[in-house]
């Protein structure tokens, strides 16, 4: 609630600023309503934290909060309006200038970034009289809604007169989070806790490994069962997972096949029988997201590949409710039963019932172990690695005592209290009295339901938290339970919601780097109060990143305290009609919900559909998205749409967009450049998108561009946005060169000039075969780009058609624009990995091309169907990688790609891994003189001497290796030969 209020009075306060007060009047008659509103709410905010604890035993309190937020959140909408309205007519006053200043757009953005600064001071007071009618309608209106809004706010500023709310120092930007932890802090905390269950751990495996004792060849088919059930049961937080998860780990070499389902609520027979059958199927033949199979048909698959396997399964089902013993008979007799003798399928649950249910699944009694409380001892151990890591031991000797006695009187034997309460209590560093505050809380005498018992630690650790920090863990309930959230996309969300705070400007007014950082420490925060587990690295054709869970409690937890505003539509089971009525602002759907009332919920700020195994929205009319225009964030990743509505251009609010995986989606519309707004927008995988919006430079707000595997061409406006941080790939086409005297509307290098802040990885595609390549190489100022880390060169594999000279002088032609090309591109100084591809030149990188990357680890090149030599790498001191393919003109390797011939030099003095693959013509490689391996022989020049793999396949000429390398394989077995017939080998 106060994270609200805090983001309404931070909108609000630019506008008091004293020389701002002529420009405050654009909307009339508003400055007034303005000021009584900031006043009123800064009253408010100081009742707030006391507000918030009484409301969980007061009803009254509860509505009058509801009641405050809706005002709040209608507020912060009008704002963003008014700004909006704002830029937009700066930009258009801009480019009606652009005839007269011919540097109108960076005037703008200048103008623009001021703007961000202290809302408006671009407008000159002399010429406000003089704008079209709309504008003057909407200046009324906004002064209008604003003044209703202060209206209402000031009648509930009066009913908080018949509470008795305590006023509370905390502020906005609070100080008893704002230390973020350091980075090697949180590392060590992602790792699993496990303390005190020594012997449950033994009882599992002996279950897991030994089984009921009965034999394969058991005559007795009651007694013989080639799947037994092993149930783990115990309350939550107890650490059923944990404990499950190290058995996992340390029984998988026993069996044929391990697989582990989180199967959560609500119970989805179809989605656990897909995770099982994508997990038997290592040869990706089954996509999990994109197939029409029947429940029937994933298990007479399943059935299949563990009988024709004769797989001995383990199969781990963790966190089960389900009850009904029907409803697991099919999969595990059915499908399972088929897998060999041995397998075994451990549950973790909350309940006996459903232990004996997966026990009738399978014909019998399973095995049953259940988790108690922990001794306070082994708490005290979970507890002393969160709360003291990093402490003296003289800071860790003034509050022991109270530790020792919190673990003992509030955390109940639980891991997950004792962890929570370790993670609020470091940030007390040495403070006694800090210490003593938490044992005595008030928060430990809360009567809430029993299932509920557990969130008294929460509460404290929760109620520790800044205003914004709250908000940022209570959005995470809008993800379903175990579902894996990236932290990347995290932070791109919490930004779109104003979350994030710097120096106590809100995101519209801050900049985007401090704002990512701000959203980092953020995150880290929370993972040292134990909010998030299981993290991961996910992995698809985009890259890796970091993935993490929350735990079911936490889940709950975080639910119930962003009262109800969050929803999971398809696995919280809740009455779709009532969303409207709890005022749900944020949604994410699974499946479940007709898109009809999804778009009724006028309210939304944050819509993010999550398709899973195969569930879609069939009857998606994405024209009643532009109903819900108070949106922030708007996730339709892999919906199969085809179209944005017409009417995109009324979500003026929104962030974040995310479109990727949309194979049939042709086009975005001009609106979309309306959206002065949007932050991210993400249209990766949408291989069938041919047209982007007309006016993109418009979008002066966008910071990160998605597009990889996108084949239409960005327009040139992209090269106006200079905040612009993401950019994946920048595909060049005969659409990019001047064609009958006209400047082609595509993007070219030269838009890459003043993107200087691009970040990670960039790819460019489709260079070479073109004269304009060379001077557009030069400038695009690759070398300026300093947060590049990735560089990906690809060259056109199509000939130019050109009427002047034959075919071999348009290709000599082609090979000296190649060299020039890719001198020109000179590459970002922090390069960390290099790929070069379809390269047509005679000649390789300059030298001083190469060894101008003093940082890179990785280079792949391939497809150099002309370079008769390689590129001089030998010298770059921190390359660990090197794989060359494709290279058919190369007969001799030698000086030229070791780059010295010096005997007091190290030649590559990194590299571990160098593969060279299809080299057809190589015949010799130089033998390395001088070289003494070791350094102890030869003179002092070293080759090579970290290799530690060496790959050589489809060099069919090769006849000799050099000797140091001969000698050190001999030692390391380090090289893998195929296909190279002629090389003497042994």
């Amino acid at each position: 609630m106060a994270g609200i209020v805090s983001m309404a009075i931070q909108q609000l306060a630019p506008i008091l600023v004293d020389e701002l007060k002529q420009r405050a009047r654009l909307v009339i008659g508003a400055e007034g309503d303005v000021k009584k509103l900031t006043n009123t709410l800064t009253a408010i905010q100081a009742l707030l934290a006391d507000a918030e604890q009484k409301q969980l035993t007061q009803e009254t309190v509860k509505l009058w909060i509801h009641n405050l937020k809706d005002a709040s959140y209608d507020m912060v909408d009008v704002l963003d309006e008014w700004r909006t309205a704002i830029l937009r007519r700066q930009l258009q006053d801009a480019a009606e200038e652009s005839n007269v200043d011919p540097n109108w757009f960076e005037t703008a953005l200048y103008q623009i970034s001021s703007f961000q600064i202290r809302v408006c001071p671009f407008f000159n007071p002399a010429s406000c009289c003089f704008f079209p009618v709309n504008d003057i309608c909407l200046r009324y209106d906004i002064a209008s809604r604003i003044k209703r809004i202060r209206e209402r706010i000031d009648d509930i500023s009066n009913d908080k007169e018949t509470f008795t709310f305590e006023i509370s120092s905390e502020v906005a930007s609070g100080s008893n989070s704002a230390d973020a932890p350091s980075r090697e802090l949180t590392s060590s905390l992602m790792d699993t806790v496990m303390e005190g269950r020594d012997a449950e751990l033994d009882q599992l495996l002996e279950a897991v490994l030994l089984g009921d004792q009965t034999t394969e060849d058991d005559d007795d088919d009651d007694n013989r069962r080639n799947l037994q059930v092993v149930s783990l049961i115990g309350m939550g937080g107890l650490g059923k997972t944990t404990l499950a998860k190290s058995v996992y780990g340390e029984v998988r070499s026993y069996f044929d096949k391990s697989i582990w389902v989180c199967v959560s609520q609500p119970f989805d027979r179809l989605r656990i029988a897909k995770e099982i059958l994508v997990s038997l199927s290592d040869d990706g033949s089954v996509d999990p997201y994109h197939n029409d199979l029947s429940f029937g048909q994933v298990l007479e698959r399943i059935h299949g590949r563990l009988a024709a396997g004769m797989i001995k399964l383990f199969l781990v089902l963790d966190d089960c409710w389900e009850e009904d013993p029907e409803k697991w008979q099919e999969l595990l007799m059915g499908a399972l039963s088929s897998a060999r003798y041995g397998s075994r399928v451990l549950v973790t649950t909350r309940n006996q019932n459903v232990a004996n249910a997966l026990g009738c699944g399978v014909g019998g009694e399973p095995r049953v172990i259940r988790l108690g409380v922990l001794s306070d001892e082994a708490c005290f151990a979970i507890f002393s690695r969160f709360a003291f890591m990093g402490w003296s031991e003289r800071d860790v000797d003034m509050v022991k005592d109270i530790g020792v006695e919190v673990v003992r009187q509030k955390c109940c034997g639980i891991p997950l209290s004792a962890k929570a309460l370790g993670g609020l209590l470091r940030s007390k560093k040495g403070g006694r009295m800090q210490w003593q505050n938490v044992l005595d809380s008030k928060v430990w005498e809360l009567k809430l339901s029993k299932e509920k018992d557990l969130f008294a630690p929460l509460w404290l650790s929760y109620y520790d938290l800044t205003p914004q920090l709250r908000q940022c863990f209570s959005y995470c309930s809008v993800f379903p339970k175990n579902f894996v959230i990236e932290k990347d996309k995290l932070i791109k969300l919490w930004m779109a919601q104003g979350y994030l705070v710097v120096s106590g400007c809100s995101t519209s007014s801050s900049d985007t780097d401090e704002l990512e950082r701000t959203g980092e420490q953020y995150f880290e925060s929370l993972v040292i109060r134990s909010f998030f587990q299981d993290f991961q690295t996910v992995k698809d054709q985009c890259g890796s990143r970091v993935g993490f869970k929350m735990h079911d409690l936490v889940h709950d937890f975080a639910q119930f305290a962003s009262s109800n505003e969050c929803y999971s539509m398809g696995t919280d089971q809740i009455d779709g009609s009532n969303l409207t009525e709890v005022k749900v602002r944020h949604l994410s759907a699974v499946y479940g919900l007709p898109f009809e009332s999804i778009c009724a919920m006028r309210g939304l700020r944050s819509l993010l559909f999550l398709p899973r195994w195969g569930y879609v929205f069939e009857d998606m009319d994405t024209e009643l998205l532009s109903r819900l225009t108070s949106l922030r964030s708007l996730d339709l990743r892999d919906c199969w749409i085809e179209e944005l509505p017409s009417g995109i251009h009324k979500l003026i609010h929104l962030r974040m967009l995310d479109l990727s995986y949309n194979d049939f989606l042709r086009e975005l519309p001009d609106a979309l450049s309306d959206l002065y707004n949007l932050q991210t927008l993400d249209v990766n995988f949408c291989t069938s998108l041919e047209r982007w919006p007309n006016g993109m430079e418009k979008l002066v707000n966008l910071t990160h561009l998605s597009n990889s595997q996108v084949w239409g061409l960005i327009p040139k406006g992209i090269g106006k946005l200079q905040g612009l941080k993401t950019l994946l790939e920048l595909r060049l086409g005969r659409d990019n060169h001047r064609e009958n005297g006209a400047e082609s509307s595509a993007a070219s290098l030269k838009d890459l000039q003043q993107l200087n802040r691009l970040q990670d990885s960039l790819t460019i595609i489709g260079l070479g075969g073109s004269s304009e390549h060379v001077e557009e190489a030069e400038h695009a100022e690759l070398d300026k780009k300093t947060k590049l880390t990735v560089l990906s060169l690809r060259f056109s594999v199509d000939k130019e058609e050109r009427n002047d000279g034959d075919e071999q002088q348009q290709q000599q032609r082609r090979e000296a624009e190649d060299v020039k090309v890719i001198e020109a591109l000179r590459p970002p100084p922090n390069l960390d990995y290099l790929v070069v591809e379809f390269y047509q030149g005679s000649a390789p990188m300059s030298p001083s091309w190469m060894e101008s990357m003093k940082f890179v680890t990785k280079i792949k090149l391939s497809d150099f169907i002309n370079c008769v030599e390689l590129p001089c790498l030998g010298k770059l001191p921190c390359l660990e990688a090197l794989i060359l393919s494709n290279f058919p003109s190369v007969k001799k390797v030698g000086s030229e790609f070791t780059g010295s011939s010096s005997k007091k030099v190290v030649l590559f003095p990194r590299l571990t891994k160098l593969g060279f693959i299809d080299f057809p013509e190589w015949e010799e490689w130089e033998e390395i003189n001088g070289d003494g391996d070791d350094g102890e022989e030869g003179g002092g020049l070293l080759f090579m001497p970290g290799l530690r793999s060496l790959r050589l396949d489809g060099c069919t000429k090769l006849r000799k290796l050099p000797e140091v390398i001969v000698r050190r394989s001999k030692v390391e077995k380090v090289i893998m030969i195929r296909d190279c017939d002629s090389l003497e080998y042994e």
